[in-house]
């Protein structure tokens, strides 16, 4: 039986398209799709009709006309291309990811919110509902203490809150947007060798790790320390910001106001103290302007904010039993809150702990598939038995050839060996 396509232009159907490409793939948290339109171009036929930014549809089926809508995108690129009479015309483009990929947030703080109310926010704020609908963001079981947002892409904030739920995002045919927990979605599908021409599969372990340290930003932590008087020079444990000197007593006396080491100088100016920030020094003046400050009795106190680090570490004892020590480090200075950073370490270390199984599979006569979705892979030839395996990629390419032999979606599955026991450091 032959698979029919429909490709409807800017609400224009063409039939005498040549070839038709479509890549639907799923990274770790976010989907994304592209098609290829490849027309006939004789004397010049098409080339004033197609305008950049027009709508795509693209449907398949096994019956006529069809009526499964598999594809729907904007026109990006146009590319002309021939020699005399044998000319051609290719359009490409993308799904309506474009439209948040292409938007700026606008600044915003949200503090104990879950995060599918977080990502609704984010879409009506940026994005029109006649554009993008949010019918399909399912509730998840992360709330964010914290979140900032500036100088982001609505594309952007998706993925990190996706990241910090282990969801994944994408915007379906319908130009709905998706947000739902990563391989939650089942397709009821089985590929063995009554649907599937040919299949490989291979095991490794190049991209497990299972030992993540994540860096986020910096951010000032208050720190207090007190010294008996003994002189005019006093070493701080860290680098002071904001400092605030006091000596104490029944009522702390504050000294005020206070200098910049090098760059204060007191028999001309006033300053009390001078903060040596790279001495990680407070020095207490005497001079003409100043005055002399330098305490004689009591006890001094330095309160001041230590700049430190967001760091957070997670390993995976098992795994590393299984394959020896494999780390990575990432480094996210979007990460403004520890959770933030223990929360993105631990998503990356569930999803790199175990060794994967891929597989690649050329199909037969199935055409609806959305990656991201799980299916059941049985070939048991190559050690595959009814397991379950995540749809990474699916490329459709429909042509006179493989629309008649049913052969028009090659697919990329996945299935990742599971370890469990988690260590925070």
């Amino acid at each position: 039986m032959t698979i029919n396509t429909k490709v409807e232009i800017n609400e224009v159907e063409y039939t005498d398209i040549i070839n038709i490409v479509i890549n639907k793939s799923i990274g770790q948290f976010n989907g994304t799709s592209s098609f290829k339109l490849e027309f006939d171009n004789p004397a010049g036929r098409y080339s004033d009709t197609f305008v950049l930014n027009q709508e795509v549809k693209i449907y398949a089926d096994k019956d006529v006309p069809a009526t499964t809508l598999i594809f729907t995108g904007l026109i990006e690129d146009k590319m002309f291309d021939g020699d005399g009479l044998s000319e051609k015309l290719t359009l490409r483009g993308r799904d309506f990811g474009l439209a948040i990929q292409n938007t700026f947030v606008q600044p915003r703080i949200f503090k104990d919110q879950e995060v599918s109310k977080i990502v609704k926010d984010i879409m009506e704020q940026n994005i029109s509902a006649q554009l993008i609908s949010v019918n399909n963001v399912n509730t998840t079981s992360t709330t964010l203490d914290k979140i900032t947002f500036s100088n982001m892409s609505v594309f952007e904030v998706l993925k990190q809150l996706a990241e910090l739920s282990e969801f994944i995002f994408y915007i379906d045919e319908d130009k709905d947007l998706h947000f739902e927990e990563k391989d939650a979605i089942v397709s009821g599908i089985t590929f063995d060798n009554t649907n599937t021409i040919r299949g490989s599969f291979n095991k490794t372990d190049r991209e497990v790790f299972n030992k993540v340290t994540v860096y986020g930003d910096k951010i000032l932590t208050g720190e207090e320390e007190y010294f008996k008087v003994a002189g005019s020079v006093y070493n701080l444990n860290y680098k002071p910001e904001n400092t605030s000197m006091f000596l104490s007593g029944t009522t702390d006396v504050i000294y005020q106001p206070g200098g910049i080491f090098g760059l204060t100088d007191p028999s001309i100016q006033l300053g009390k103290y001078l903060v040596d920030f790279q001495g990680q020094r407070i020095i207490f003046t005497s001079g003409t302007k100043a005055g002399d400050n330098i305490p004689a009795t009591g006890s001094i106190v330095a309160r001041y904010d230590r700049n430190l680090s967001i760091i957070k570490i997670k390993a995976n004892i098992t795994s590393q039993l299984a394959y020896g020590l494999k780390e990575t480090i990432v480094i996210d200075q979007r990460i403004k809150d520890p959770d933030e950073a223990a929360i993105k370490a631990s998503t990356i270390l569930n999803n790199s702990k175990g060794a994967e199984t891929e597989g690649n599979i050329l199909v037969k006569g199935i055409i609806d598939i959305t990656p991201g979705n799980t299916a059941i892979a049985n070939f048991p030839f190559q050690g595959v038995n009814n397991d379950v395996f995540t749809i990474e990629n699916a490329s459709y390419n429909f042509n006179t050839i493989t629309t008649r032999d049913e052969s028009v979606l090659t697919m990329d599955l996945s299935r990742r060996a599971i370890w469990f026991q988690i260590l925070q450091m």
